[in-house]
């Protein structure tokens, strides 16, 4: 069961020490900007006034419904104009929310391996070997 366990472990390391540093630290990269592209993208919506962007929709605008259904956060992006209608479409927030993770991922990738790339690049030296 033990080896079995390394052996996964061992699999999982292999993958994730397989582009090295300067490949995860890409993968963050693109990631960061698709984040910060579609995030926006959806926060856009909003950046005329509500019931205008509603008129332009083409949609009624019901200002009870919004101001008892707009959530006052940043996620998930939601600008109601009606019980119907949402100015921010429905692929939005699962964007959002898949590069958000590939960016988590990634960054802790990028930590881990270059962690590893220096650990094996600094040899521990006593405190002999200086003297001490």
């Amino acid at each position: 069961m033990i080896k079995r366990n390394a052996k996964k472990m061992r699999r999982l390391t292999d993958f994730v020490m397989s582009p090295g540093p300067l490949g995860w630290f890409t993968v963050c990269y693109l990631s960061l900007g698709a984040f910060v592209v579609f995030f926006f993208w959806g926060h856009a919506s909003s950046l005329n006034q509500i019931e205008d962007a509603c008129f332009l929709a083409g949609e009624p605008y019901d200002s009870e419904y919004r101001l008892s259904h707009a959530p006052n956060t940043y996620f998930p992006i939601s600008y109601p104009c009606n019980e119907d209608y949402d100015l921010v479409s429905w692929w939005v927030n699962p964007v959002v929310a898949i590069f958000a993770v590939v960016l988590a991922f990634s960054l802790l990738a990028f930590v881990f391996t270059l962690g590893r790339l220096v650990r094996s690049k600094v040899r521990w030296r006593s405190p002999q070997h200086y003297g001490g």
